[in-house]
């Protein structure tokens, strides 16, 4: 009694699987068949052979010729069972880009800088916007309040003097106690949760004193924003200013400030 070989260990084969899309289409001779590989014609004859022993393929006498046809029904059966895997698999693989959909959504968005920095060619100032997820009054606090402006800033407060002519000294060090930070400034005009301006310089760097106006305005009753005009003495200072990583760097402070505040709601 001849056994039958078993369908899927048939189709484990990659030549055999090429030999069933072949003659999906038509019915083809032995010859044919091995035209299509580099592989020897006893070698292409032998996978013919399990392929027509497992009942994928079935032979038709043409004349002098055999044909190979593909057996439908025993294709079918191969199918139907492999159909609950492949919605299985389906199935993940929706889940997987579902993840995946998701994932770039919450890393595009943790990309995304919430406070932009406007800069036309040819002038010398930027324009800064920011949104916050704070009360206008907590906004302006942090600007104005030497223990919060540390927290956020990641720097010491030297003086800070929250009024008209007032001045304020920051300076920041590394582990080994060298300060590798220091700016100044003075406060010309202060309106308390409107507006702020002074001047800011930092010392021991090829970057005179800028001109600084912030004005802070209420979005609604817990979200506020924040509009900041930077004067630079040149278009070649501010050009080279925005070389350095100033924008990754105060989009981080300011990511900051508003979790300071967050974490007390």
């Amino acid at each position: 009694m001849r056994l039958r070989r078993d369908p899927f260990q048939a189709l484990a084969d990659p030549t055999r699987r090429a030999i069933l899309v072949l003659v999906a289409s038509q019915s083809m001779t032995a010859g044919a068949i091995a035209s299509n590989f580099d592989t020897a014609r006893p070698t292409v004859s032998k996978h013919l052979q399990i392929l027509t022993d497992c009942e994928l393929l079935r032979q038709e006498q043409n004349g002098r010729e055999i044909y190979y046809h593909l057996n439908p029904q025993e294709m079918k059966e191969v199918a139907d069972f492999i159909e609950p895997f492949r919605k299985l698999w389906d199935d993940r693989f929706d889940k997987l880009e579902s993840i995946m959909k998701k994932y770039k959504q919450k890393t595009k968005h943790k990309m995304d800088r919430k406070t932009k920095i406007h800069s036309e060619p040819g002038r010398q100032d930027l324009l800064i916007t920011r949104e916050f997820d704070i009360p206008l009054e907590l906004l302006f606090t942090a600007y104005t309040e030497a223990e919060i402006v540390a927290q956020w800033m990641g720097t010491k407060v030297i003086k800070l003097e929250s009024k008209k002519h007032g001045s304020w000294q920051f300076e920041t060090s590394d582990g080994e106690g060298n300060i590798v930070f220091r700016a100044n400034g003075v406060i010309h005009e202060i309106v308390p949760n409107q507006k702020i301006t002074r001047t800011f310089e930092m010392e021991n760097t090829p970057f005179p004193a800028q001109l600084e106006f912030l004005e802070f305005e209420a979005i609604d009753e817990s979200r506020s924003k924040l509009n900041m005009q930077i004067v630079y003495r040149s278009v070649a200072l501010r050009d080279q200013l925005l070389k350095l990583p100033f924008a990754y760097g105060l989009n981080m402070a300011h990511d900051k400030l508003e979790a300071i505040f967050n974490k007390t709601k």
